[in-house]
């Protein structure tokens, strides 16, 4: 389900840039969503962000099960 503003496709490209900023958006963030990838990535997974300007985003967060633990 789509939620909010959107973001075009150059904002997508840069959203994990630390230091990421929006201008005129709500969007502003610091280090959460580079360390959030990051933390995302060690662990084998991957963020994934569909975006339409005026719709919404949705952000889908990917890890690996471990066999391990089942």
């Amino acid at each position: 389900m789509f939620n909010g503003v959107g973001m075009s496709a150059e904002q997508i490209q840069h959203v994990f840039d630390p230091g990421f900023s929006a201008a005129n958006s709500r969007v502003k963030m610091a280090l959460g969503l580079p360390t959030a990838y990051s933390v995302v990535q060690d662990h084998g997974g991957d963020i994934r962000i569909e975006s339409e300007v005026g719709k919404g985003t949705v952000v889908t967060v990917c890890l690996p099960r471990n066999a391990a633990s089942e």
